[in-house]
């Protein structure tokens, strides 16, 4: 604080003593500015009006012996400094006034500079004080209320809410790929973004409500005596307000948000109970599609602890080396002979001999990015077992891993794959790395960028289940791949639906004009297959000639060869996956 800034006084001391007060504030602080008021009824009064940067509580009146009226006025004031003045210069009535709560204890009779020192130091503390408390309690980005902050109200407004036997709201709200507009835009352009978003919020909410940051993109709402219908009008505006443009440098950036809401009792019974279960439905909004609100269920309390089970059991796995790898036959249709293999994923918990469904496990391998040391052991074993085979059964054999795009965004990916096929001794040109459209949805220019290092390095690059979901005829030209993969939903109607067998002859012309590769997944029937040597494609998958198999059993169906097409039903061989559908699910 400078010197000349103004100082505001609220002295409490009778009009005739009041006077000798004033004249020495007047001589040590010429910049101040004090009102008077004769008591401490009638100073209370002024500090419901406005309050002070300083009081002067006079004791004289009482003859300096009790601190009543500094217990009086404590419980109004907040934050505001507090100078005990008094005739009697007592160490003990001093120390006694400070562990009350004042700020310091003057000495009537003292020098006029020695009470403006005071009063100066007074205010100096107050507002660094007031400063780190703010810095304790408030998010620096966006001056709402920070986490531990609001845990505290949070755990105060329970409390009310027991006592009087009424409620309170959490809603957890996340936006909705935030990380698109840091990584496109920068962490400046984030910054405004998430400013603007706060004063939105405050805009949907009571003043008596708090809205809080929690960091990053996830802000937080208390709403108290608030039913679950206006709670849901409330998630409502709450994703109104994140939906409308948000303009920062002449650029329209457009969100959405996922919100999930709890509320005491029913949904938690304190506050980190209530916070937890309002994340839970958050994640279930945006499980189910985002830009939505969902209210927390029991339901949706076990499904956590399941998925939290299983989080801890494929850990377990982990260490326990219980994954496995089998082998799905992919044959060349010009040859009849067996081209490539594509290995796949298996979990057999605690050593039995039958697998876990790869659908059970693969989303919590996503979700929690164990998929990346999962992953990689399955790239690096299935290289392994492609450079035996090709010693002990065909030397041309190439081999198929699926990729994740979690996998595929991780830094330095394909510098990973290069020291694999290194340690391996597997040839690049022997490698094809299956990913989904997934990959080309987000972070596209990233992952062409990785994509082209594999083919820099000479591996094969595939787009797997072709067909499905989003997948455009553009990605054949816009993306680095060798291969194109058809998915088995295709495949399976080729006879059935003309309209699909149509699109699928399309697609087989189209990818076979661009020189792309072409292999149909799912292939299970004789009229299939037919279709597929009408409209040529290279490679063919599926039920057909193999289910997914276990090492000594491709061996052995290697060894025994492909009889000839016509007639033959589907293949039965010895040892088969059981935790498989048509198409093989994978590593993805």
């Amino acid at each position: 604080m400078k010197p000349s800034d103004s100082i505001e006084v609220l002295l409490i001391e009778d009009h005739g003593n009041a006077r000798v007060t004033e004249g020495a504030l007047r001589h040590s602080l010429p910049q101040s500015y004090t009102r008077v008021a004769p008591d401490v009824l009638s100073g209370i009064d002024q500090l419901r009006q406005s309050e002070p940067d300083v009081i002067i509580l006079d004791l004289s009146q009482r003859d300096g012996e009790g601190l009543e009226e500094l217990e009086q006025i404590l419980p109004v004031v907040s934050g505001v400094p507090i100078i005990v003045q008094s005739r009697l210069d007592d160490e003990q009535l001093a120390m006694r006034a400070l562990s009350a709560g004042a700020q310091d204890y003057f000495v009537k009779g003292q020098s006029p500079e020695a009470l403006g020192r005071s009063i100066r130091y007074s205010v100096e503390r107050s507002r660094v004080h007031r400063n780190l408390t703010r810095s304790a309690h408030y998010d620096p980005l966006t001056n709402l209320t920070n986490r531990p902050h609001f845990m505290s109200l949070l755990a105060h407004a329970v409390g009310r809410a027991r006592r009087t036997k009424s409620s309170v709201g959490v809603m957890c709200i996340d936006l909705d790929h935030f990380k698109n507009v840091n990584d496109s835009l920068g962490h400046g352009v984030g910054d405004v973004v998430l400013d603007r978003v706060a004063q939105r919020l405050q805009t949907c909410v009571r003043t008596s409500d708090v809205v809080a940051r929690f960091g990053g993109d996830e802000f937080t709402l208390m709403v108290e005596g608030v039913p679950n219908a206006q709670m849901a009008r409330v998630a409502e505006k709450v994703l109104d307000s994140v939906r409308r443009p948000i303009i920062v440098e002449g650029m329209e950036i457009v969100l959405t948000g996922s919100v999930g809401i709890a509320a005491f009792p029913t949904a938690g019974g304190d506050a980190n109970a209530l916070l937890t279960h309002a994340d839970t439905a958050m994640y279930r909004a945006k499980a189910a599609g985002r830009n939505k609100y969902e209210f927390y269920t029991e339901r949706m309390n076990i499904e956590v602890r399941r998925a939290f089970d299983l989080e801890m059991r494929l850990r377990k796995a982990l260490r326990r080396k219980e994954f496995g790898l089998v082998y799905q036959p992919i044959v060349d249709q010009s040859t009849q002979r067996i081209r490539s293999v594509e290995a796949l994923i298996r979990w057999y918990p605690d050593g039995r001999h039958k697998p876990i469904a790869p659908a059970e496990f693969l989303p919590v391998l996503e979700r929690t990015g164990l998929v990346r040391e999962v992953g990689e052991w399955g790239l690096q074993e299935a290289c392994n077992q492609c450079v035996e085979w090709q010693g002990t059964l065909d030397p041309e054999l190439r081999i198929g891993v699926n990729v994740s795009p979690v996998q595929l965004a991780t830094p330095g990916f394909a510098n990973r794959v290069e020291s694999i096929l290194a340690a391996t001794g597997l040839e690049p040109s022997s490698l094809l790395i299956e990913i989904t459209e997934q990959v080309l949805l987000k972070d596209s220019d990233a992952n062409i960028g990785t994509l082209n290092a594999l083919r820099a390095l000479g591996v094969g690059v595939a787009i797997d289940d072709f067909g499905s979901g989003y997948s455009s005829l553009s990605y054949l030209t816009a993306f680095p791949f060798d291969t194109v993969k058809i998915d088995r939903s295709f495949v399976a109607k080729v006879t059935a639906a003309p309209e699909d067998a149509l699109l699928a002859a399309g697609i087989l012309g189209i990818a076979r004009s661009l020189g792309r590769n072409t292999i149909a997944e799912g292939v299970e029937t004789v009229d299939q297959l037919e279709f597929l040597r009408q409209h040529p494609c290279d490679e063919i998958q599926g039920y057909y000639f193999s289910r997914p198999l276990t090492v000594s059993a491709f061996e052995d169906f290697h060894r025994r060869g492909l009889p000839g097409y016509s007639g033959r039903g589907p293949a039965q061989p010895a040892v088969t996956d059981e935790a498989e559908n048509s198409s093989g699910t994978a590593l993805h």
